[in-house]
């Protein structure tokens, strides 16, 4: 019989779609540096900019399930006194954190830009685009756990581990927003690859 949760997997390939259709939907935020405080302000008075930041929480939401996901499996794979499990999760918490951050500024700057200052809301942009650390910091803990759990326990084959360690090295070089873009790369990958493995026959165990 196949297991009754291989759709699970399948929320990792859900945050990538969602979070890229949040994006598309709420256009490419202005540079503070380039555009003037009127500009930011009439850029975030779009009720799409809204509906880009409500999917982009949403797609946080399957980030959070993924890796509860994918850190239950390595929970399995080394005890339930093991570390990496603990760490991989955490770097998740911490990414969804600064992932409904972000969108809390966006929020706030299309819903109450009309009631402050346009320097205010410029000021409220400055902060979103150097929000990143908690994002950053998220990511290379997930990365460096998840290679390390993949290569030492085999819970995703090899190769996985050891792209994984690759990107966290990225992510710590001037180019490290190479490593979000790859990072994402990699959860469809995983996401698509357990549902797969998720959907084959297990034996039932004898009586």
């Amino acid at each position: 019989m196949r297991s009754n949760g291989w759709w699970v997997p399948l929320t990792g390939a859900a945050f990538v779609v969602v979070l890229i259709a949040g994006f598309l939907i709420g256009g490419e935020p202005p540079d503070v540096g380039d555009d003037s405080a009127r500009e930011i302000v009439e850029f975030y008075d779009d009720d799409k900019v809204i509906f880009g930041a409500v999917l982009q929480t949403a797609a946080i939401a399957f980030f959070v399930f993924f890796f509860a996901h994918l850190s239950r499996l390595v929970r399995l794979a080394e005890g339930d006194g093991g570390l990496l499990s603990r760490v991989c999760f955490g770097g998740a918490l911490i990414f969804a954190a600064g992932g409904a951050f972000d969108a809390t500024l966006i929020f706030t700057m299309a819903e109450a830009g009309d009631d402050i200052s346009p320097q205010s809301v410029k000021t409220l942009a400055a902060l979103f685009e150097n929000d990143f650390l908690p994002l950053a910091l998220g990511i290379l803990l997930i990365l460096i756990s998840m290679g390390l759990a993949t290569i030492r326990l085999g819970v995703l084959p090899k190769w996985l581990g050891w792209v994984a360690l690759a990107l966290a090295v990225v992510a710590l070089t001037p180019i490290g927003f190479a490593a979000f873009l790859g990072t994402a790369l990699w959860i469809l990958i995983v996401s698509v690859l357990l549902a797969i493995r998720g959907r084959r026959p297990v034996a039932d165990t004898p009586a």
